[in-house]
């Protein structure tokens, strides 16, 4: 038995070698080097940290950065009440405008406003049941 046992770990061990080796990523330094070389590539990586330094030094952003900090303050069942409130009035916004400006070609425009609101409703219990076990 502990031949078997021996032989059978050995080549566990042997197959997740030889996988771990086959999903290894290759090295990338040759794309890397003649993507670094375009200039359409280094133009773009330009603008992306010019926007990038921008964006940090930005009023928009010391906002954003306080109402996510305050957001993360509150407790879990306002966050989700909050979010269920938001997500239904996005739906009955969408439902609305359907209904009087857009064209409704069959039920299949209800779908995703039918899961955004099933997901909603989960919310808003989820919320419920950890306000009564608080």
């Amino acid at each position: 038995m502990n031949a078997l046992r021996r032989f059978l770990v050995t080549g566990m061990e042997d197959a997740d070698r030889r996988l771990a080796s086959a999903l290894r990523p290759q090295p990338l330094d040759a794309a890397d080097r003649y993507l670094g070389g375009s200039v359409l590539i280094s133009t773009v990586d330009r603008l992306t940290r010019i926007l990038q330094r921008w964006w940090h030094a930005s009023a928009a952003q010391r906002l954003l950065a306080a109402a996510r900090q305050e957001w993360s303050r509150q407790a879990p069942p306002s966050r989700h009440r909050a979010l269920a409130v938001l997500l239904l009035t996005a739906v009955g916004s969408h439902v609305f405008v359907m209904l009087f400006e857009g064209r409704q070609e069959g039920w299949f425009w209800l779908v995703v406003p039918a899961m955004t609101t099933v997901f909603a409703l989960l919310l808003l219990a989820g919320s419920r049941s950890q306000r009564l076990s608080d």
